[in-house]
């Protein structure tokens, strides 16, 4: 299902200090964690959750908290986390009182801590417009084999609670097949066989986005411009972003590292946190997936295409990323 394009869209600009609420871009790597509160109201150990600034999930806070068990947990994406947030282990403060622990804007309670509601202040009054956006992978076949990502991902959003809409020009699969399934949003942006280079043109994602305006777009994209190099590639992802936020300047951009990279691919994927903590604004953060890891020709139909179980892979990664943010349900 599809909502219209919004006429109006509130922008709130996230203020981000850069010594405790770490503004760079999230790498969210671990599927099992999924945000929210850390901290044990007896001061026990914090769960992981994503960092919230340019890290590599090194997570929140390892201690929930001071020996006197009145920690503050971990709060919203991940407090600590990579670069520009508090060291590793420092979930509360020295008082036992829990301090701010925030990845973008969440806080702690001090008494177990509360996840931040909405980090990036999205719309709570509509459903969340989700663009998936990519190639074959995204797209899938109109079969029980290759029904995409997108099934099982709409399936655990939907099991959560989140309020949310699938968004794109498509509804159909390769050949213009309709989805096998039928229990799932079927709207996408997925091309079979398309090139980056060949989405960012004018008449192509520009066009799209005359249709609908996302608040989250979920990219994976460039296993098919291998002969053009990485740092094309990267350039191409740039320009992506640009289109992506000219038609919604707070959008929140999840890129994702492609699963069975080329030599090419694997580049791209080890650049990518560079561009993303590059590009990342409060107004409108990137964070980076790593759909590769973990990720073998086991989980694919024919070494490319993911399988149901590989499809589940990838939804598990997805989702755990949307969770860090996404409105609480």
């Amino acid at each position: 299902m599809m909502f219209g394009k919004p006429s109006v869209y509130a922008v709130a600009v996230l203020l981000c200090v850069k010594t405790t609420l770490g503004c760079g871009a999230g790498v969210a790597d671990v599927p099992e964690a999924e945000g929210g509160s850390a901290g044990s109201a007896e001061g026990g150990a914090g769960e992981q959750a994503p960092g919230g600034a340019n890290g590599q999930d090194q997570g929140g806070a390892d201690a929930g908290g001071n020996a006197a068990g009145m920690a503050g947990g971990n709060a919203g994406r991940g407090g600590a986390g990579g670069q520009g947030g508090v060291p590793a282990g420092m979930g509360g403060t020295s008082s036992g009182m829990g301090g701010t622990s925030s990845g973008m804007g969440g806080t702690s309670s001090g008494m177990g801590g509360t996840a931040a509601a909405n980090p990036y202040n999205l719309p709570t009054n509509r459903p969340l417009l989700i663009q998936p956006l990519g190639d074959s992978i995204t797209e899938g076949k109109g079969t029980d084999q290759e029904a995409s990502y997108r099934r099982p991902l709409w399936k655990k959003l939907k099991a959560a609670g989140y309020n949310v809409d699938f968004v794109g020009s498509r509804k159909v699969q390769l050949g213009d097949a309709p989805p096998f399934f039928k229990d799932y949003d079927p709207d996408h942006e997925g091309h079979y066989g398309w090139r980056l280079s060949e989405i960012i043109r004018p008449e192509n994602i520009e066009a799209w986005l005359k249709l609908y305006t996302p608040d989250v777009a979920l990219v994976h994209l460039g296993t098919n411009d291998s002969d053009g190099g990485a740092p094309a590639l990267l350039a191409n992802t740039e320009t992506l972003v640009k289109k992506l936020r000219a038609d919604n300047p707070a959008v929140v951009i999840l890129l994702a590292q492609l699963i069975q990279p080329g030599p090419v691919g694997q580049s791209f994927n080890s650049m990518l946190p560079g561009l993303a903590q590059r590009l990342t604004t409060p107004m409108s953060p990137i964070l980076v997936v790593n759909q590769a890891q973990g990720f073998t020709t086991a989980d694919t139909i024919d070494g490319i295409h993911p399988n149901p179980m590989g499809q589940e892979k990838m939804a598990t990664k997805w989702f755990a990323s949307l969770a860090t943010f996404l409105p609480k349900p």
